[in-house]
């Protein structure tokens, strides 16, 4: 099947307008605790004869400039004074550069004035603006005024961001051969804070990239999870040595994961959403488990924009030099860190010589013959974000946003802009218009996010997902249609994630918003994030967490025996997301199944799996309630069925119930998972059903289950095993050798 690919394409188009008003006497300033650029905005400073900061053309000497009477201030001691004459024109003016502000961004200038009689050329405000790379003239000038003021005046002038790059600027009163008399006090200068430092091309932003300074256990500036103390991780052999007299050195185990990090990179020295090249030297022999690099991308403490390579394994053929191209972020980040993840395994890696180029690149590229590339996957970029202008900073640019739904600024999770959607019956609309070439398989295990903040959403709730078009060996055309759970009510920002589970065959994709017929309320979007992702990191069950109702009559994606609706939606007591199934335990049995079989959503159903729920048990006699996993070829059964201890009496809290069904060889064509209660009495609650692809400490004992926040103790007999618990999230990109030293 040909594979739809995908470039990232970021466009920004700018609109200005500049405005000018004049604000009545006692009009105050509403500055928005905004900074305020004007150097000695009051003239307080200086000398009796001059203002700091402040030039005067043609010179301070040239006559009597401040003025100290009360009658003459706006504020504070002291004010500008000109009186006019037809002899000599002034001008008054202060300087800014980049270090002080962004001098190409939007500014508002304000400033108090007060005029009597003026006549001829008369005054006129602006802001004086030359461009960096062609020293034009980028001036933006308020009109001309003559005549007189009704007192104290507040003059206002909007400035739009500049088209190219300023060099410097000067806030600038011009005054002409006339008459009267200008008083001028209280400038106000508000724009955006400095830029960050244009990042140096030549640099390596790594410190102690060859890790030649610490002590005889450690490297200077590097981190090592879980401790410099668990290993000898420092060689100064020279066969293990590329460059300097020193390296790192990991011997992989089937017991410890390690990660090797640098962080710190922060804006002072760039712009962290620059894009950047990341190369390292490495030497690794029988490497299993694998390893990968790359830059964790801080947002803040619950959100990253990540980007690694793709895993490594086997052996290179010796030093080979790795390359990362990084893209740049539309995120706000906090901080870069450089980290080498290394997984369980066996075999031996070495690291040295690491190199972090900003705005450049790393080296002349060298083409490596294919058989001396080691066994890395290029194909996927995983964590990359597929969406463009997913935070709608571009306006609609790569959207379609119709009718009740429209861009604003009004309100945003990040950035400037979001997509608000009023529901008042009118068929709103918003989706994703992927464009150019898109280098990800569609057919792969994916993950979309989003944020959402919604006031008074009544209905049937909204819903956000994807819908695919995928076509089977015969050629019949199908859809996989993935959505989040209803949302509706009213809430805070809140971050929503669909699991998208792999479906063979998907040429298409849109990401897509639903809006219930009869709704109404307000809903805002932004910072969507569609990637792929791994599908042991994937529930591929439809509607585990039991949210998507039927007016509270049924579960979508769920059959209950005997029958809906038995058994009652709690939408107070749930272990996550809107809602939990509570059944009250009598003289029938309740069966609580899905069944693979039933939709179009399809994954390895040989592999070993793990299917848990979290239940809370109240008071419950009999067999209790536990969880069941069959496979099937048509009707036949395949292996055995396998069935979790059972859940009795009360338990403290939710308590997580976990399976695993091993992997088995003949062919399946179904596999269904149930929560089977057994007749009896009390009640249990369930909620956040899981169907994930099993993982080595799914087999092991002891601990509390992971795939949710809650719990409490375990009941008496009731197992639950460990699983391990990946302290990072990370992305994937493609991976690029270059030089290899021979």
């Amino acid at each position: 099947m040909k594979k739809n690919l995908f470039r990232r394409i970021l466009s920004i188009t700018a609109a200005a307008c500049v405005t000018m008003s004049i604000a009545v006497s006692g009009l105050a300033v509403n500055a928005e605790e905004e900074v305020n650029y004007a150097p000695n905005p009051g003239f307080e400073e200086g000398s009796d004869t001059e203002a700091g900061s402040w030039g005067l053309w043609p010179g301070w000497d040239q006559g009597s400039f401040i003025t100290k009477a009360a009658e003459e201030l706006h504020g504070g001691s002291r004010a500008i004074k000109v009186v006019l004459n037809e002899e000599q024109n002034y001008a008054l003016y202060a300087g800014r550069d980049g270090a002080a502000m962004n001098v190409s961004g939007a500014m508002t200038l304000t400033m108090w004035v007060k005029y009597t009689g003026i006549t001829g050329e008369g005054f006129k405000i602006g802001l004086e603006r030359k461009t960096k790379e062609t020293n034009a003239d980028a001036h933006v000038w308020g009109e001309t005024i003559t005549g007189s003021s009704d007192g104290w005046t507040q003059l206002k002038l909007d400035i739009p961001a500049a088209e190219e790059a300023i060099a410097n600027i000067n806030i600038k009163v011009e005054i002409g051969k006339g008459a009267g008399t200008l008083l001028i006090d209280d400038v106000v200068l508000n724009g955006e804070a400095p830029l960050p430092p244009e990042a140096d091309p030549t640099k390596n932003y790594a410190r102690n990239p060859g890790f030649e300074e610490g002590s005889d256990i450690e490297a200077g500036n590097w981190g090592l999870w879980p401790g410099w103390d668990q290993g000898s991780f420092i060689t100064t052999a020279a066969e293990e040595v590329h460059g300097g007299s020193r390296a790192i050195k990991v011997q992989l185990g089937d017991t410890t994961n390690y990660a090797l990090y640098e962080g710190g990179i922060n804006g002072s020295e760039f712009d962290l959403k620059s894009a950047a090249t990341l190369t390292m030297w490495v030497k690794y022999t029988d490497v299993t488990g694998g390893f990968k690099f790359g830059l964790e991308r801080k947002v803040g403490d619950t959100a990253n924009d990540n980007y690694f390579s793709d895993m490594i394994t086997g052996s290179s053929d010796g030093w080979t030099q790795l390359k990362l191209d990084i893209p740049a972020s539309q995120m706000d980040l906090t901080e870069w860190i450089i980290k080498v993840e290394i997984d369980k395994g066996a075999g031996t890696l070495l690291i040295d010589d690491v190199e972090l180029k900003v705005g450049g690149q790393s080296g002349e590229e060298e083409e490596i013959p294919e058989d001396k590339k080691p066994g890395v996957s290029i194909t996927d970029a995983k964590g990359q974000n597929i969406l463009t202008n997913n935070g709608f900073e571009n306006n609609d640019a790569d959207w379609g946003v119709v009718n009740g739904a429209s861009i604003t600024t009004s309100d945003s999770h990040s950035g400037a802009k979001s997509v608000k959607v009023v529901l008042d019956g009118n068929a709103p609309g918003m989706w994703s218009n992927l464009k150019g070439e898109i280098s990800v398989d569609l057919s792969k295990a994916m993950k979309l996010s989003f944020w959402v903040k919604m006031e008074n959403v009544t209905g049937d709730g909204l819903t956000v997902g994807v819908e695919r078009t995928c076509m089977d060996a015969d050629f019949n055309v199908t859809n996989a249609n993935v959505f989040s759970e209803a949302l509706n009510g009213t809430s805070d920002w809140k971050k929503v994630t669909v699991d998208i589970p792999a479906t063979e065959g998907c040429y298409s994709l849109v990401v897509k918003a639903n809006f219930p017929e009869g709704g109404t309320g307000t809903a805002y979007f932004d910072d969507f994030h569609l990637t792929t992702a791994d599908e042991k990191d994937m529930n591929l069950l439809n509607n585990g967490g039991l949210d998507k109702t039927n007016n509270d009559t049924e579960a979508s994606g769920w059959a209950l025996s005997p029958e809906w609706p038995k058994g009652k939606f709690n939408h107070e007591d749930v272990h996550n997301g809107t809602s939990s199934l509570e059944l009250a335990l009598g003289t029938d049995a309740y069966t609580l199944f899905q069944s693979s079989g039933w939709g179009v959503l399809s994954y390895d159903l040989k592999q070993s799996m793990t299917f848990s729920a979290w239940v809370k048990a109240s008071s419950v006699t009999g067999e209790g309630v536990s969880l069941k996993v069959e496979r099937k070829n048509g009707d036949d059964l395949v292996g055995e069925a396998v069935v979790s201890t059972a859940v009795t009496g009360t338990s403290n809290g939710w308590v997580q119930l976990k399976v695993v069904a091993p992997a088995v060889t003949d062919e399946v064509s179904e596999i269904i998972v149930s929560v089977n209660a057994a007749s009896g009495s009390g009640t249990v609650l369930v909620d956040d059903l899981q169907l994930r692809t099993a993982v080595a400490s799914d087999t092991e004992n002891g601990g509390e289950g992971d795939d949710g926040e809650g719990g409490g103790s375990v009941p008496t007999g009731v197992a639950f095993p460990a699983l391990a618990v990946l302290a990072s999230v990370t992305s994937a990109a493609a991976l690029v050798i270059i030089r290899k030293r021979k």
